[in-house]
């Protein structure tokens, strides 16, 4: 219960454990890699309790990290997947540049 506290009753207290000189942006690239790990831990191990083997398990996260990389629509691409992001970058543009 104190642990939980803590943070709430002394802010700057709670600052205390970071190491010094992280920025912004390092510990926002942590919490995607945190929240990348756990929408797998979710995707990949709902229920189910084991894998036979090892190489069952490595096949299960390859087959999740494919489909997460090509195939799964990611809501900061517009609902889109990374696919078929990265080909509407690709397509030239079909109307002409303004004249000078």
């Amino acid at each position: 219960m104190r642990r939980t506290l803590r943070p709430l009753l002394a802010p700057d207290r709670a600052r205390a454990g970071r190491p010094p000189g992280r920025s912004g942006q390092q510990r926002g690239q942590r919490a995607r890699g945190v929240l990348i790990n756990a929408t797998c831990k979710r995707e990949t191990l709902q229920d189910r309790r084991t894998f036979a083997d090892e190489r069952e398990a490595r096949l299960s996260l390859f087959r999740w990290l494919h489909r997460y990389n090509t195939v799964r629509r990611h809501s900061t691409l517009g609902r889109r997947s990374p696919i078929a992001y990265e080909t509407a970058l690709d397509t030239p543009s079909t109307t002409l540049a303004p004249a000078a």
